[in-house]
C-alpha cells in the first residue's frame, strides 16, 4: 500500500460517517510530487483563521460568487490544484453533514457524489492517479479521488 503525501497548511478535523461505503485498497501509482495548496476557512471567519460565533450554520461565499451554508465548527477547504496562487476548488460540510464542493464553472455549490457524510474536511492532495480530498472517520481516514473526469467512491486509507 502506498503512502499518500498530504498538502500542508490544512485545518484540524472532527470526524466523518460514511453510511454504506465499503473500504477499498489504497490508490496505486506514485506521487507526482506536485502538492496543491490547501487552506481552511472556519465559521464566519477568513482564511487567517479568525472565527466568529456560530449558532445553526455559517455562510461562505466562494470567489465565483456562490454562497453556501456550512456546519458550525467545520472548515471550508481551499484547493489550489495548479499551485498558481489562486483557488481552483473549495470543499465544505453542510449542516446536514453532506459534503459539498464549488469551482469556477460549477455555477453553484454541488454535493459530492457517493453519499459521503462528514463533520469536517481534513486535507487535499494529488497522487499519480489524480487529485483527492481527505476526511476522517473516528480513528480512520477516508478519501475520494477525482480521476477520469469524476469523483470516485469514498474508501478508507488508514
Amino acid at each position: 500500500m502506498m503512502k499518500l503525501k498530504w498538502a500542508t497548511g490544512a485545518s484540524a478535523v472532527a470526524g466523518l460517517l460514511l453510511a454504506g461505503q465499503v473500504a477499498h485498497a489504497a490508490p496505486s501509482g506514485t506521487d507526482t510530487g506536485t502538492r496543491p495548496t490547501a487552506r481552511g476557512v472556519q465559521a464566519g471567519g477568513s482564511e487567517d483563521g479568525n472565527a466568529l460565533a456560530c449558532t445553526n450554520y455559517w455562510t461562505f461565499k466562494s470567489p465565483w460568487g456562490h454562497t453556501g451554508k456550512f456546519k458550525c465548527g467545520s472548515h471550508v477547504l481551499r484547493a489550489d490544484w495548479d499551485n498558481n496562487g489562486t483557488a481552483d476548488e473549495y470543499f465544505g460540510i453542510a449542516p446536514n453533514r453532506t459534503i459539498w464542493h464549488d469551482w469556477k464553472n460549477a455555477g453553484r455549490w454541488v454535493e459530492m457524489p457517493n453519499n459521503g457524510r462528514a463533520d469536517d474536511t481534513l486535507n487535499i492532495g494529488r497522487t499519480g492517479n489524480g487529485r483527492y480530498v481527505r476526511v476522517k472517520v473516528g480513528g480512520h481516514i477516508w478519501v475520494s479521488i477525482f480521476s477520469s473526469g469524476k469523483w470516485h467512491k469514498w474508501y478508507m486509507v488508514e
